[in-house]
């Protein structure tokens, strides 16, 4: 509706005003339909508020055997948002021999040969969100676990 009447106002000055004058030499009294047109496109939702980052796939809490291979994964709804990830609490990078790595929407962590000291609470942060999940071993205790707050 906005975009036809948008059209509508512009047909009416191409047929009144633009075969007559050019459009430098119009005074802008005669333009009233301009600041209609300004009023009505300035309200239009052409471009809408970005929306917050949600996880569409949170982490998962896993249960691994030792020296096995896992992935920790999770999604969000924005392409190529930046995660920071943490384990136990604690920051954790690529720079500290981590693979971490984003494919877009997919943000994941991969652990190549599972060790005792890899069981713990792991969470991955996007804009102000985040999602946490426990990785076990299997068969060995949770005692490298740490609960935040409790």
């Amino acid at each position: 509706m906005v975009l036809s009447l948008s059209l509508q106002l512009m047909n009416t000055f191409n047929k009144t005003k633009a075969a007559n004058f050019p459009m430098q030499a119009m005074p802008p009294h005669d333009f009233p339909f301009l600041s209609e047109l300004y009023n009505v496109l300035s309200t239009c939702p052409f471009f809408p508020a970005e929306s917050p980052v949600e996880f569409v796939a949170p982490l998962k809490d896993t249960e691994v055997s030792k020296d096995k291979p896992v992935v920790l994964e999770c999604e969000v709804n924005k392409p190529d948002a930046t995660a920071t990830w943490s384990k136990n609490s604690q920051p954790i990078s690529v720079q500290d021999g981590y693979d971490i790595r984003q494919d877009r929407t997919r943000h994941s962590l991969h652990l190549e040969k599972v060790t005792p000291d890899d069981a713990a609470e792991y969470t991955v942060t996007v804009d102000g969100q985040s999602t946490t999940a426990n990785l076990t071993l299997k068969g060995g205790s949770s005692q490298n676990i740490v609960k935040q707050g409790k």
